[in-house]
């Protein structure tokens, strides 16, 4: 009998969880969804390069989305702490050897521009 009543236990521990991890999708997509247009925005006025600034924003996303448990604040507060991250994300792009090398050759990405350091 005590082994049925842990399987229903778990069963619903586990319709829980799911029912959590739905509800914090929904709400993190509900709040973050509206503000992918402007973080490219942003992103794309730092880096100057639309696909950069795809690759910082799906960064930042991810960055966010990791985050997110952790984060208290009102629809205003998560649009700055989106927007900040972006922002942070293209510095440390434009600090970054890979981005320097690539924009001292022009953006001419081929191998023959790259240098192997040993």
């Amino acid at each position: 009998m005590e082994m049925k009543a842990d399987r229903v236990v778990v069963a619903l521990s586990i319709d829980q969880d799911r029912d959590h991890t739905r509800t914090t999708v929904d709400n993190f997509e509900s709040r973050f969804k509206p503000l992918l247009a402007d973080g490219f925005r942003v992103a794309r006025s730092i880096l100057r390069d639309s696909q950069e600034a795809e690759d910082v924003l799906q960064d930042a996303a991810l960055h966010a989305w990791r985050s997110y448990p952790r984060f208290r604040g009102d629809d205003r507060a998560a649009r700055a702490w989106f927007l900040t991250i972006v922002a942070n994300g293209c510095r440390s792009r434009l600090r970054s050897s890979w981005w320097k090398r690539g924009r001292a050759s022009g953006g001419n990405w081929s191998l023959e521009h790259l240098t192997v350091r040993s």
